[in-house]
């Protein structure tokens, strides 16, 4: 049986967006970057099941951005399924947004 690490993300692809939230392992950041070149900025949203917000990185330049599995006060998102809208702008000013499920084990 494979084992995996402490900490897996699930990986979640938004199709037309080309926009990839993964994490690389154990104690890794999660990393939500937008593959389109045309992004200028990207901004991660994440929310409880109940739609409570866990994490807002706010509009980063660039196109990655990354969050350390911590919630807004600071303490550590426990174990679960979180909501994620992923937006991204360009150079002209319009949005994408893309939304879909992150899992978190440890």
């Amino acid at each position: 049986m494979k084992r995996f690490p402490k900490t897996v993300v699930l990986v979640c692809l938004a199709a037309l967006a080309a926009l990839l939230v993964a994490s690389e392992g154990e104690g890794k950041p999660v990393v939500a970057r937008a593959v389109d070149p045309r992004a200028e900025a990207v901004r991660l949203q994440v929310f409880s099941l109940l739609g409570e917000p866990v994490y807002d990185s706010g509009f980063r330049q660039g196109g990655t951005v990354q969050w350390n599995l911590q919630t807004q006060s600071g303490s550590v998102a426990a174990n679960g399924v979180y909501l994620f809208v992923l937006t991204t702008r360009d150079r002209e000013g319009r949005l994408l947004r893309r939304m879909g499920k992150i899992v978190v084990l440890r």
